[in-house]
């Protein structure tokens, strides 16, 4: 909960969003709630939470999209035997996952949960009827409901604004690979992060100048076309 965007990338994110002809969304595996808590600007976008499961109109529209039951299930039993074993600190309950979290760890902690927590949730996952599967992201590891992905986000966007529209999609995490690749072609994916890593994006951003100098570069072809 104290995630904050880099200085000057909230300030032209504003911009974006008050310029015509400009639809900014925001695609999380947060749940909405807490993204608005931390962001206060995503109380005026379209949010994507929950990898997509949560969706919050600009206006206040909200749709949740439950999991399975037999989902719920084994996401419960995984939950219980984390706790049995102690680890109930490092987890998070979302609307459709269970996360495990290390990022305040040392490494040898960070592996022993790694494991630990690897050995839990592959126990749940045994065929692709179970509805979860097992997702790293940064600094973490969760189990979940597999039905929603942020893809589904991208293409409910792809097709609110159509196809004359340009789009770009940015994301630094393992779980906005899915995006990526429901973006392909249609536009710019941009993978935004200190070090590059085998991506499904077209291009590689270092934050924060890279980041800040695209945001700039936006805000001027958004002003040109108006």
């Amino acid at each position: 909960m104290t995630a904050f965007p880099y200085p000057g990338v909230g300030e032209r994110l504003e911009k974006l969003c008050d310029t015509p002809g400009v639809e900014l969304a925001l695609v999380s595996g947060r749940p909405v709630a807490e993204l608005i808590q931390v962001f206060p600007l995503a109380a005026r976008l379209e949010i994507y939470g929950s990898h997509g499961r949560e969706y919050r109109s600009a206006s206040g529209e909200y749709r949740l999209s439950q999991a399975s039951e037999h989902a719920r299930g084994r996401l419960d039993a995984a939950e219980a035997e984390l706790r049995r074993l102690g680890l109930g600190d490092t987890l998070e309950r979302k609307a459709a996952s269970l996360a495990v979290h290390w990022r305040n760890l040392s490494p040898a902690e960070q592996a022993s949960l790694a494991r630990t927590a690897g050995d839990v949730f592959a126990a749940q996952v045994h065929e692709e009827a179970d509805g979860v599967s097992v997702l790293p992201f940064e600094s973490g590891m969760e189990l979940r409901a597999h039905d929603h992905t942020k893809a589904h986000a991208v293409e409910a966007l792809l097709a609110a604004v159509g196809s004359e529209a340009v789009a770009a999609y940015l994301g630094d995490d393992t779980t906005d690979e899915d995006a990526f690749g429901a973006l392909g072609s249609r536009g710019l994916s941009l993978l935004v992060r200190e070090e590059p890593r085998a991506s499904l994006a077209g291009y590689w951003l270092r934050p924060p100048a890279q980041l800040i100098g695209f945001l700039d570069d936006w805000l001027r072809a958004a002003g040109r076309n108006r």
